[in-house]
């Protein structure tokens, strides 16, 4: 963990979003918490900041009957100095705010629920929580405008995303597909969010997806998940680029402190990490860094290509 948090900061990486993870079953303690809690830990800890993404998904869905277990852990951890704010509040992820929806039995439940995190926050002494909710392209429709009306509703702070393989795929359900398309895919998206999103948005670039390692096998073509296999350390720097060319473009859209997700650091098995590796040592971070690292603006208005 000393040795990941040196080479994150060294190359430009502010922070950690840490997938976090409440089992449903009476022991709500998993080792798949760890990494959090050993980065907690470490002494060098300080040249990173931090924040949680709530992987409330089937085994680890919350509902009314852990909601306030759950508030007293994030709590927890927002007293944490180095717990990165969004507008000047903690960040808290949502990965599934369908799940979350459900279990409430509707948007007006789920609002309550935020607004009692919200009070739990303000008595601790914080200005309140931004609340985060991630987009799932099987579930939006990026053509209609007036976006994300349900999450208005459910009192979401801001829209982001875990990753985004499956925005403007050319010749779906093609499997293979060229990276320039999920650069070209992300560039589509981010403008269409900057007009039409009712909520803000924390951008996030995905920087690799090939999830075959971990497919099941058998499955039929049209259940296959299609997959980047020609990614290079270029085309990474150039949607990291346009990404921060975005922000750029887009202050009042977007968090204060203009706030930048990346998938991923290290998901092996879905292809989207950037960790230093035996083949391409650390050729995928100094790409981040050189495509954090430039403006925020083109001289021209377009994107950093």
């Amino acid at each position: 963990m000393r040795q990941q948090i040196d080479c994150a900061a060294d190359h430009g990486l502010n922070f950690f979003a840490f997938c976090w993870y409440y089992p449903e079953d009476t022991n709500n303690d998993t080792p798949l918490n760890n990494a959090l809690n050993i980065f907690l830990e470490a002494p060098n800890q300080k040249r990173l900041d931090f924040c949680i993404l709530v992987a409330n998904l089937d085994g680890f869905r919350i509902g009314p009957g852990e909601w306030e277990a759950c508030c007293t852990r994030w709590l927890a951890l927002f007293k944490n100095p180095s717990y990165v704010k969004a507008d000047g509040k903690p960040l808290i992820i949502f990965l599934s705010p369908y799940t979350l929806n459900n279990l409430f039995g509707g948007p007006e439940a789920v609002r309550a629920a935020f607004e009692q995190l919200r009070a739990k926050a303000a008595q601790a002494g914080f200005p309140g929580v931004s609340i985060a909710g991630c987009l799932d392209a099987r579930e939006v429709d990026l053509t209609k405008s007036g976006l994300f009306r349900n999450e208005v509703e459910s009192g979401y702070s801001f829209v982001t995303g875990y990753a985004m393989p499956h925005f403007y795929a050319p010749n779906w359900p093609k499997r293979r597909q060229t990276f320039q398309h999920l650069i070209d895919g992300h560039l589509k998206a981010w403008d269409i969010l900057a007009r039409h999103s009712i909520l803000p948005y924390i951008p996030v670039a995905t920087l690799g997806w090939d999830m075959r390692p971990w497919e099941k096998p058998g499955l039929l073509e049209d259940q296959q998940v299609i997959y980047f296999p020609d990614r290079t350390p270029q085309k990474v720097e150039t949607m990291v680029r346009n990404a921060t060319w975005w922000i750029g473009k887009n202050p009042l859209r977007t968090s204060r402190e203009k706030l930048l997700l990346m998938y991923a650091w290290n998901e092996y098995g879905e292809g989207g990490y950037i960790t230093p590796t035996k083949q391409d040592g650390s050729t995928y971070l100094e790409a981040v860094k050189r495509g954090l690292n430039s403006p925020m603006t083109a001289k021209d208005g377009s994107p950093n290509q």
